[in-house]
């Protein structure tokens, strides 16, 4: 049963082979292209279905069909194109221009032969020689690539132990990653507690000193704001005190004014200023002037040494050591 089966299906395929092969061979013409045609021992059909003409005008190097479909080994066509089977190497297909024309464009001579005034082709038939050739190259080229293949095959070994050694250098750190993590966490938990311990202890410092302060304060009370007061009031009474008898001891010679205006500054929170004041307002009679024109003559110095000053004048130099007594709180 197997066998017949097979038999059978042989046969098949012959048939339909023989049925395909065209009846006639056109040359010029590639096998797939024939089959593709219409013709007959007797007519022939332009591959564009445009005419039909008689086989014997095929290749008659006289161009009958517009597609050039009827000249493929002449050069009648312009359009046309030739098939070279070149059996042994490559087939190939050239311009129907490029027939005849004395160059040899097939390697099996088909292009050249049965020309108008030969019949004989004048190019030898290379296509074995041509195939050895590129047999020869295709080995050659072959060699090229089994060659760069070992290259490739080391590079791909040595990028193999290369990742195998990243691999390992990666795992390596990324435990040295957890550890890292691992004693940062214990680090800040660490600067936490050492912080709130720090913030405790100047917590504990704050409230000691204020406790001192507190400590300090009950200790040695400050005299209340209404004690001071009549401190600073009685000082400026005093001084008042002074300047008049100040006025009285340098006689009519004294500025009224300049003394007038002084006592009008005096101020409790301000009595040191006064004190610097009255000793440039304090009026002389000496003869030259009155008695502001020379406030400034006054030595501070030699009134601290308490020795007379340089330009004093003679009321003053005639002064007795109780007079010097009274006046230094001014000048100072």
């Amino acid at each position: 049963m197997r066998i017949s089966s097979l038999l059978i299906a042989g046969v098949s395929f012959a048939c339909f082979v023989f049925a395909a092969e065209p009846p006639v061979k056109i040359k010029g013409v590639s096998p797939a292209d024939l089959r593709a045609l219409k013709f007959s021992l007797e007519e022939f059909t332009c591959s564009d279905g445009s005419k039909t003409i008689p086989f014997a005008q095929v290749n008659d190097d006289f161009c009958d069909c517009a597609d050039g479909s009827d000249e493929p080994a002449t050069p009648a066509c312009k359009n046309g194109q030739m098939y070279c089977a070149n059996r042994g190497f490559s087939s190939k297909v050239i311009p129907s221009s490029q027939v005849w024309d004395g160059i040899c464009d097939c390697c099996d001579g088909s292009d050249e032969s049965g020309g108008r005034a030969r019949e004989s082709s004048p190019c030898p038939n290379t296509c074995k020689a041509m195939a050895a050739e590129a047999r020869k190259d295709q080995i050659q080229e072959l060699e090229t690539q089994r060659e760069g293949l070992k290259v490739k095959e080391q590079y791909i070994q040595k990028a193999r132990e290369e990742f195998a050694a990243k691999r390992t250098e990666l795992d390596s750190l990324k435990v040295r990653l957890t550890t890292l993590q691992a004693e940062k966490s214990v680090a800040e938990e660490t600067k936490k507690q050492a912080e709130a311990a720090e913030s405790a202890a100047r917590a504990q410092l704050e409230e000691r000193r204020k406790a001192e302060e507190e400590a300090k304060r009950a200790a040695n009370p400050e005299p209340p704001a209404e004690e001071a007061a009549k401190a600073d009031e009685s000082a400026a009474t005093d001084l008042r005190r002074r300047l008049d008898e100040m006025k009285q001891r340098y006689g009519e010679g004294a500025d009224a004014d300049s003394i007038a205006r002084l006592l009008d500054k005096v101020e409790p929170a301000h009595i040191d200023d006064v004190h610097t004041e009255a000793t440039d307002e304090v009026p002389r009679d000496d003869g030259l002037g009155s008695a502001s024109d020379d406030v400034d003559d006054f030595d501070i110095d030699d009134e601290e040494d308490g020795s007379a000053p340089k330009d004093a004048p003679a009321t003053a130099a005639a002064s007795t050591p109780a007079d010097d007594e009274e006046l230094k709180p001014l000048v100072d």
